[in-house]
C-alpha cells in the first residue's frame, strides 16, 4: 500500500485573482517569452539566409519552399541541403572563388549545429509543466517532474532563469551571425566577415536546487 508523505512546500498560481501576473512569477515568465522570441527570429534570419544560398532569384519562391514544411528541424534541413551547391550563382563566390564559398558554408553548417544542439532544450523550456513554489516572499519557477514528464526531467534542479536566459543568447547570437554571413555574401558595398559568437556553456544549475537532490547511490 503507498505511503503518501505531507508536503510543507508551497505553490502558487503565477495569476492572481484579478489575471495579473504576481510580481515574483514576472521574471520567469518574461525570459520564457523571449526564448520562444528568440528561437522564432533564429529561424526567420535563416530563411532568408536559405533563399540567399539556394539562389532564388524571387525571395517569395524561396520563402514558400522554406514555409511548405512548418517543422523547424525540416526547414534546417532545407538549408543544409543547399549548402550542396558551389555557391557559385553568387556573385561575392565568383570573384572570391571557393575558398570564400567553402568558409561560408562551413559557417552556415556551424549555426545549424548549434541550432540542432539548443533545439532540444528550447523544447524542454517551452513543452515542460511547471510549479511556482513560494517561501516566505520568494517565488520559484521549477519544473514539476512529479508526474515522470521527460521534458521537466531534463531541466530538474536547474536555475530557469539562467537556463532560459541562457537559451535566448544562444539563439540571439545565431540570429546575428546568420544575418551578417548572409549580408557578407553580396551587400555592396561588402561588409567585413562577421566573427564566430562565443556561445554560452551548455549547462546551469542552481546551487539552491542542486544541495537538495540527493546524493546518487
Amino acid at each position: 500500500m503507498a505511503t503518501i508523505e505531507p508536503t510543507v512546500t508551497e505553490y502558487v498560481a503565477p495569476l492572481d485573482k484579478h489575471g495579473k501576473v504576481l510580481p515574483g512569477c514576472s521574471p520567469y515568465l518574461h525570459e520564457l517569452a523571449l526564448v520562444v522570441v528568440a528561437w522564432n527570429e533564429l529561424h526567420l534570419e535563416l530563411s532568408q539566409l536559405f533563399c540567399t544560398v539556394a539562389g532564388m532569384p524571387d525571395m517569395g519562391t524561396g520563402l514558400r519552399i522554406w514555409h511548405s514544411t512548418d517543422n523547424d528541424r525540416a526547414q534546417r534541413k532545407l538549408l543544409r541541403e543547399a549548402l550542396h551547391s558551389d555557391l557559385q550563382h553568387l556573385s561575392r563566390v565568383k570573384q572570391k572563388g571557393k575558398p570564400f564559398a567553402n568558409n561560408a558554408k562551413r559557417e552556415i553548417e556551424f549555426i545549424l549545429q548549434k541550432a540542432d544542439t539548443i533545439s532540444g532544450p528550447r523544447n524542454d523550456a517551452i513543452h515542460s509543466p511547471y510549479l511556482f513554489k513560494i517561501d516566505g516572499n520568494e517565488i520559484t519557477m521549477c519544473a514539476f517532474d512529479f508526474f515522470m514528464s521527460p521534458r521537466a526531467k531534463a531541466l530538474s534542479g536547474k536555475d530557469l532563469l539562467v537556463e532560459f536566459q541562457r537559451q535566448r543568447s544562444i539563439a540571439n547570437a545565431l540570429s546575428a551571425y546568420s544575418q551578417g554571413i548572409r549580408l557578407a555574401l553580396y551587400l555592396v558595398p561588402e561588409p567585413p566577415w562577421p566573427a564566430r559568437p562565443i556561445l554560452s556553456a551548455a549547462n546551469h544549475t542552481s546551487p539552491r536546487n542542486s544541495a537538495k537532490k540527493p546524493k546518487s547511490t
